[in-house]
């Protein structure tokens, strides 16, 4: 199970955390410090796809976090994809990652479209 959760112990901070629910006694482990990020499991459980944002008025990218170490990739910036990209999904296949991509300000709502991006 993933979910994004904060560190009482470090006061506000918050993690993208997994926990395997189906062995007692499984710890939390943290993968990444994120805000509020929306994520989507790979077909085969070893990435998870996250859209965070890339800093202060940079937007948000696209990136994937792999399970075993915790290594980011960053497979769209804002400046390539020349939106905000948002709520990724992973394809069956696990060739593919659909993405709303919003060409407004973030202060500004306006319209959205879908788009894929291939896994290399």
């Amino acid at each position: 199970v993933a979910y994004v959760g904060n560190d009482l112990n470090s006061g506000a901070i918050s993690w993208l955390n997994i926990i395997n629910v189906e062995k007692p006694g499984t710890t939390v482990k943290k993968l990444i410090q994120v805000y509020e990020v929306p994520f989507s499991w790979s077909p085969d459980s070893k990435e998870i796809a996250i859209s965070p944002s890339a800093g202060a008025g940079k937007g948000i990218e696209l990136q994937a976090v792999k399970i075993s170490d915790a290594s980011v990739r960053t497979l769209i910036t804002p400046d390539s994809a020349k939106c905000r990209v948002w709520q990724p999904a992973w394809s069956k296949s696990g060739l593919l990652v659909l993405h709303d991509c919003t060409t407004d300000r973030e202060d500004e709502p306006g319209p959205a479209s879908l788009r894929l991006y291939r896994i290399k």
